[in-house]
């Protein structure tokens, strides 16, 4: 017992040591410039990566004219369909020394197209719908690629854009095949979307929101976003300020709402390669950047949000909200509803009302008991577990986590990850006993401190909780000693991010 006391004393020093050096307080404007230092960081190690990786290709490329593995099939390929044969036919005469040296050397491009001077290609690896076909007077005259190879310029190099035979976006390096007697062709190597996209979407230590992505000068993007479902290469517009302020001032970083309406820190840079012209940009969300803040110091930013608590917006009395035909929530357990719905749950005394809500789709409302999980911490937690597991309860030998059970339906059966921060949370309780664990409980899910509300009333000895799941409304009655009562409307309690906003100082119009 003493070497453990002993030990206990070390751990002690140790994290009380990392919570003061670790965690000290930060103001708004530090927030705001380590903030964008740690943006443009990362947007400039990713600009690095992508930079030195079609340079790779492109001097791999630019070499490939001395491969005689792949010159010699240009020029066996090109005889036999001089001579007759149709370009389909080609690949009865492939060979193993081609597709070994593609699966060897030249496996990072999709496909490797090879294009007579008349706009004929004649071969490819992938023998997609272009073999065959005449680049300059088919439907394929209108590509990039088509445009670049008729202008007889030196580039070598062909930006993004939507290529029809392989249905994705393709970039394209360009090998000149040159005779004695002039041009013969090109040999075209095909670079897919996917080779950026597996650069840009790396996604160790940028947290929920953090993304780096590209645009050309069109403000199309060029990579897949992290944070929207759907394809977004070559397909999604970024009109933001921060593509506009890129191709103005050429690098920069600002607060700006994002291609999603979502308030972001932006850090954005306009590079060039090989004649295209791209914007990178790295971006995270401010709510995330205030939640980051909020977890180094939690304990006293707890204290002193708690002070600031309010009840919630008054409210017109809705009694019809309560007793009316809805799904009926009891102690110890929680209810579902769909638009269109009321869930309700009447009584809430020493227990705590938690609302789960995607606006206008689905809210969850659960009535947790106060030995439930979240009510303990630490060694509270750890008497509870062992009590239980001595004595037993409705949930045999275990801790009842009501809260687990909800958020658990929520993300794994209602919601896709993209969707998380589409929830709305409402705490609802005449105490704060249960405050501090249940939003733990719900960023640990995913959720920002934007997303949470907590509502209580002081002097009161009960209340109940109304939902109207299409307006998206969680309406309180409140009961206290001597028939005091009232009513609040919680979309009047600001969310927890604003009440740590005024704690810390931040003002997002406040200069980094």
């Amino acid at each position: 017992m003493k070497r453990f006391g002993f030990q206990f004393l070390i751990l002690f020093l140790i994290l009380s040591a990392l919570y003061l050096n670790g965690c000290s307080p930060t103001s708004g404007p530090e927030i705001k410039s380590d903030t964008f230092e740690n943006l443009r960081s990362l947007r400039m190690e990713r600009k690095m990566l992508v930079v030195e990786k079609l340079e790779r290709m492109r001097d791999k490329v630019q070499d490939s004219v001395k491969n005689p593995a792949l010159t010699g099939a240009f020029n066996r390929f090109r005889s036999l369909v001089a001579n007759g044969a149709l370009p389909m036919e080609t690949g009865a005469y492939e060979d193993e020394v081609l597709d070994r040296e593609y699966l060897e050397e030249y496996y990072y491009f999709y496909d490797i197209l090879f294009i007579d001077r008349s706009g004929l290609v004649f071969h490819t690896i992938r023998r997609e719908s272009d073999l065959g076909k005449n680049i300059f007077n088919s439907e394929l005259s209108s590509t990039l690629l088509a445009q670049k190879l008729k202008s007889g310029t030196r580039d070598n190099f062909v930006d993004y854009h939507y290529y029809s035979p392989s249905k994705e976006p393709a970039a394209f390096f360009i090998a000149p095949m040159k005779q004695p007697d002039g041009l013969a062709g090109w040999m075209v190597f095909q670079f897919s979307s996917g080779a950026l996209k597996e650069i840009m979407s790396q996604d160790a230590g940028l947290g929920k929101t953090a993304e780096v992505y590209l645009t050309n000068e069109s403000h199309v993007m060029l990579t897949q976003s992290r944070l929207l479902p759907q394809d977004t290469a070559m397909s999604l517009r970024v009109e933001t300020e921060a593509v506009k302020l890129a191709m103005e001032a050429g690098e920069g970083g600002d607060i700006i709402l994002d291609y999603r309406g979502v308030r972001v820190f932006s850090s954005f840079e306009k590079f060039q390669f090989a004649g295209a012209g791209w914007v990178i940009i790295a971006e995270i969300d401010e709510d995330e950047v205030i939640t980051r803040r909020f977890m180094n110091d939690r304990d006293r930013l707890y204290d002193e949000i708690f002070k600031r608590l309010p009840a919630g917006a008054p409210a017109e009395p809705h009694p019809e909200l309560l007793y009316q035909e809805s799904v009926k929530v009891d102690i110890n357990e929680y209810g579902a509803g769909r638009a269109d719905d009321v869930i309700s749950t009447a009584g809430v005394t020493t227990c705590t009302a938690v609302v789960i809500q995607y606006p206008g789709k689905f809210a969850f409302l659960g009535h947790i008991y106060p030995l439930d999980d979240v009510y303990y911490e630490g060694w509270e937690k750890y008497m509870l577990g062992a009590y239980y597991g001595l004595f037993g309860s409705v949930h045999g030998d275990r801790v009842a986590d009501l809260m687990g059970k909800m958020l658990h339906e929520i993300t794994y059966f209602n919601i896709n990850p993209s969707e998380t921060r589409k929830l709305e949370a409402v705490l609802l309780a005449t105490h704060r006993n249960s405050f501090k664990r249940i939003t733990d409980r719900l960023l640990e899910a995913g959720l920002l401190l934007s997303q949470i509300r907590v509502v209580t009333y002081d002097g009161m000895e009960y209340l109940d909780v109304g939902v109207e799941v299409d307006k998206a409304s969680v309406v309180a009655h409140w009961v206290g000693p001597g028939g005091k009562t009232g009513w609040t409307n919680a979309a009047g309690a600001p969310t927890l991010d604003k009440l740590v906003k005024d704690v810390i100082g931040y003002d997002s119009t406040d200069p980094a």
